[in-house]
């Protein structure tokens, strides 16, 4: 694909695939939304698709394996990091060929992607390890970047989620602050839209391609709302837009 400006990225988030295709989740076929999001992926013809975990329910190989082909068939680069349903070793193992890679960054000058693991195996809550805090301030202060990490660094103000937050989300800020080229931290995990555009960089959260949950809430609560995906366009100065599309 050309590499002509705006540079398009787009995210998805929180895929949930079973061990069989037809698994269900909270009464919806994620696997059958999951392909249909890619559908409109592919049809926005981005430079990069970015998925920040939680790809499976219970991180089966049958799962990566199954998703590896579907992500494959968007035909442009991938990059994956792992959420707190996945396993990290099995998707280092098989969520990994063609397109699909499990791998630190992405870089398009002026532009760098930065893809953090928040992974605490065994824990539905964050953290993201000092290792990874440190290559974030290898950036420098005037690099363009976008992060990508599974866990919000910051409440998103629904309770339950919240409760299973980032650990050290304010280290993570605290770095990313001092780093003015830094322009949005863009997460998953919440399965609804959040976007805190009052401080620099953006908090940014994406819709599932599985199913959506009421925002502000105290409770778990689905809510009807489409799965979507969450696009970026990027440019040369500096200037970058984002808006989530909803697929029906």
């Amino acid at each position: 694909m050309s590499e002509q400006w705006p540079l398009k990225i787009a995210q998805i988030t929180d895929c949930h695939l079973g061990p069989e295709p037809d698994y269900e989740l909270n009464g919806q076929p994620v696997e059958s939304h999951l392909l249909r999001v890619l559908e409109a992926v592919r049809d926005w013809r981005p430079h990069l698709l970015v998925a920040t975990g939680d790809l499976t329910d219970f991180g089966d190989e049958a799962a990566y394996l199954r998703l590896n082909q579907h992500l494959n068939m968007v035909d442009v680069p991938v990059r994956v990091i792992p959420g707190n349903h996945d396993d990290g070793d099995v998707l280092a193992r098989h969520l990994t060929g063609g397109r699909v890679a499990l791998t630190f960054d992405w870089h398009r000058p002026p532009w760098t992607l930065l893809f953090l693991d928040s992974l605490i195996p065994g824990f539905p809550d964050g953290r993201v390890s000092q290792q990874e805090l440190d290559r974030l301030a290898e950036l420098g202060p005037a690099q363009l970047a976008l992060v990508f990490v599974h866990h919000p660094p910051q409440p998103v103000g629904s309770d339950w989620i919240d409760a299973m937050g980032m650990r050290n989300g304010d280290d993570l800020l605290r770095v990313a602050e001092g780093l003015p080229g830094i322009q949005a931290i863009a997460c998953g995990h919440v399965h609804h839209v959040y976007e805190d555009t009052s401080r620099h960089p953006a908090v940014l959260t994406t819709p599932s391609t599985s199913y959506q949950t009421l925002p502000v809430t105290p409770d778990f609560e689905v809510d009807t709302q489409p799965p979507g995906f969450r696009a970026f366009e990027l440019y040369p100065d500096g200037q970058w837009t984002t808006h989530v599309t909803r697929v029906p």
